[in-house]
Order: structure tokens, then sequence, then C-alpha cells
């Protein structure tokens, strides 16, 4: 499989997982899935065991089994004025933007969002670099379309196996 196919099957497995018995038997999760045909037997091999379980054993996990409410996959279509993606010289126009957010997660005092990410990179500057726009257009729809406030945004790796704040 490609990189981006790996990626896809990491991704679904993110979706569909039961995150209390992933924590507990990655495989046996990774399995159910499989039975369940939300992923083929050549993604659920490809899936990286190691990296899937550290997500598990991570700090961001904690946070998320105490969390009030999770969404995952969370689609979004919203009217953006075309200078919050352009700057200040995109004059008033505004731009329809969709997207999927792949999980976001309600603390007492605002919203999470998380975008997982799967490159293979050696810093988080080049993902901080690549993705933090991405982050900030999810930011920004999750507060205008559920009209609560976003007090952080994340990147997890798999590959770094951590988590990355993005300044929002």
């Amino acid at each position: 499989m490609t990189p981006a196919e790996r990626g896809t099957a990491l991704h679904e497995f993110m979706q569909y997982a039961d995150f209390a018995k992933a924590a507990e038997d990655i495989e046996s999760e990774i399995e159910r899935i499989l039975a369940l045909e939300y992923i083929t037997e050549d993604q659920a091999a490809s899936i990286d065991r190691e990296k899937a379980s550290a997500f598990f054993n991570s700090e961001l996990y904690i946070r998320m089994k105490e969390a009030k409410n999770i969404w995952r996959e969370w689609k979004f279509m919203l009217d953006v004025p075309a200078s919050r993606i352009y700057g200040s010289d995109a004059g008033s126009e505004t731009i329809v933007v969709q997207g999927i957010i792949d999980c976001f997660f309600e603390e007492k005092d605002g919203l999470v969002v998380i975008d997982y990410k799967t490159d293979n990179v050696k810093q988080a500057a080049e993902l901080i670099e690549r993705y933090s726009s991405q982050l900030k257009l999810y930011s920004y729809a999750l507060e205008h379309l559920r009209h609560a406030d976003v007090k952080e945004g994340l990147i997890y790796s798999f590959d770094l196996q951590k988590s990355i704040r993005i300044e929002l």
C-alpha cells in the first residue's frame, strides 16, 4: 500500500474504533472493525500497531476519556470570508468551504479540535507549517457552526507519536 493508503486505513480505524477497547487490546479492535467490514484485510494489515497503540497511551487520549463529548469525522460546509484564507487583499467575497474534522471534544472550558496526521516527518515544525491553516479553518468552522469557543487546536502525529499544539 502507498503511504496515503496506509494513512487512510489508520484514519478509518480511528473513525470506527471503540477507543476504550482499542486502549485495552489494539489487535482485537482492529479485528472487530475488519469483521464489520469498515476496513479491508489489506488496510488492517497496514495499520502500524505500535503507532496506533501509542495514541491510546498518550496524554491526549487521557484528556479525551475525561471529555464531556467527543465527535469524530464531523462534516461541515460554511461560507468563509476570502480574507480569512487569502489575507486582507482578498476583498470582501466569501468562499464556500467544506471539510471533515477528524475529531473534536468538549472540555468544561471549550472545544479541542484534533487533526490526525500520518505524514512521515522528522520534526513537529514540518506539520505546523503544512497544517496550521487547516486547523485554524476547522476552529473557525466550529466556532461559527457550533457556537462554541475552540480553546485549542492539536495535530496528533502518529509518526512522531505526540500531540502538536497549533496557535489558533
